[in-house]
């Protein structure tokens, strides 16, 4: 057989015909290299013709489970939470963006994978069509100290809606030097600077006395737990601390 373009469906049945022939060429010879060809445009042609549609994030996760020999327990101290974990599984609760970015590091699964859309089991809804704004359409980040009761209850008030959301531990992976001048921008640095907090109280009377901007924004550098925790941005809007009616005007984009 010449080896030529595979177009139809005659030419795939007949590559198939010459590869069943040629199956067990040795490598390196010119069947064996006949054979590799052969397979590589057949299996073009069927990509194209007969694409094989990737699994949803939940069936994505189930088959990792299965492969890897891990249990809901397994996933569920991924997610921080073993009822998150058995919410996923059984389609009662969308990913939210943390979930996505835990499952991408511990477990490496594919995060464009894990962000598509899905069915939920409660009526069929779907998470493109969640109440609340989607991740297609709205980027949303938390940055704060895990160890934090503000922050944590204001994960909790965004996984409770199922927003979907990035958190950043700045203590713990370092403050970006962009984002402290970002946030100054946006709100000011009086009002993200925490004059309430232990740190700022524990600082030298001489840090303390003429506070101008340029030292502020040093200090917080310098000392992160000085900013007043949560940072939310959503889309690029900053918002300081957290209260729920503010919050939810946040994300409803109003």
């Amino acid at each position: 057989m010449e080896i030529r373009p595979i177009r139809t469906h005659e030419d795939h049945q007949d590559a198939l015909r010459e590869i069943e022939r040629l199956w067990g060429a040795d490598i390196g010879t010119p069947d064996g290299d006949k054979l590799d060809v052969l397979v590589t445009l057949v299996e073009a042609y069927e990509t194209v013709h007969w694409p094989i549609e990737a699994p949803d994030p939940v069936e994505l996760i189930k088959a990792h489970m299965e492969v890897a020999g891990l249990t809901q327990a397994d996933l569920g101290a991924v997610l921080k939470s073993p009822p998150r974990a058995s919410e996923i599984l059984n389609r009662k609760r969308a990913l939210s963006m943390d979930m996505v970015y835990r499952l991408s590091r511990e477990w490496h699964l594919p995060a464009d994978q894990l962000i598509k859309p899905y069915h939920l089991a409660a009526a069929g809804r779907s998470t493109k069509h969640a109440s609340q704004p989607s991740i297609a359409r709205m980027t949303v980040t938390i940055y704060g100290i895990k160890t934090c009761d503000t922050v944590k209850n204001a994960r909790t008030w965004l996984e409770g809606r199922d927003v979907a959301h990035r958190f950043v531990d700045y203590r713990a992976e370092g403050l970006d030097p962009k984002n402290l001048a970002r946030w100054k921008g946006a709100v000011g640095w009086e009002k993200l600077l925490n004059k309430a907090s232990t740190t700022f109280k524990e600082l030298p009377d001489a840090d303390k006395a003429g506070l101008d901007e340029k030292t502020a924004v040093a200090l917080m550098q310098t000392h992160p737990t000085l900013i007043k925790r949560p940072v939310l941005d959503v889309d690029g809007k900053i918002t300081v601390g957290f209260k729920p009616e503010i919050y939810e005007q946040a994300v409803s984009g109003r």
